[in-house]
């Protein structure tokens, strides 16, 4: 049976997140927390590093969580992850890629990285570019899912009691 007091969050913030972002709520209030930052404009290989790095301070399982930079930061960080490192991960949550970063190149790692564990790629209702989204999900073997909210998913707590719902149903599926 899965303890879910064991398994680790990894928050894969993006730097130009809000103030009393949803993620920040998440980072105070679930017992295991390990969290990093990315910016838009690092380079993909500056992404990669600092995941590795914080990967080096989880012991156990996790489930991933990235918002905007934070998505394309994990996808890149998964392509040249190792088989080791990728069975550790229960799952993962990536709400609002930035698309402006993400290639649409077939061969760019970020297209060529793919999922082996339950995944959910999250946008809202009114993103402008739904199926462009849903192409990457499928891309990465991720499931699309429209939230009932809109906007860039960055409102203080709007609808992430419904991000919550998700988190357990990722993990006790």
């Amino acid at each position: 049976m899965l303890d879910l007091d064991d398994i680790c969050l990894l928050l894969i913030h993006d730097a130009a997140e809000v103030p009393r972002h949803w993620m920040y709520q998440w980072e105070v209030g679930y017992p295991l927390v390990q969290a990093v930052t990315v910016d838009e404009r690092e380079c993909p290989s500056v992404w990669r590093q600092k995941l590795d790095e914080v990967m080096r301070n989880i012991d156990g399982e996790l489930l991933a969580v990235a918002y905007r930079t934070g998505c394309n930061a994990f996808a890149h960080w998964l392509y040249h992850a190792g088989v080791n490192e990728q069975r550790r991960i229960t799952g993962a949550i990536l709400a609002a890629p930035l698309l402006t970063q993400w290639s649409d190149d077939p061969a760019a790692p970020e297209n060529r990285a793919r999922v082996n564990f339950r995944t959910a790629l999250v946008y809202g209702n009114d993103a402008p570019q739904a199926e462009r989204l849903q192409t990457i999900a499928r891309h990465l073997g991720a499931k699309a899912l429209m939230t009932p909210y809109g906007g860039d998913l960055n409102a203080h707590l709007g609808g992430w009691q419904w991000g919550m719902k998700l988190m357990q149903d990722i993990l006790l599926d």
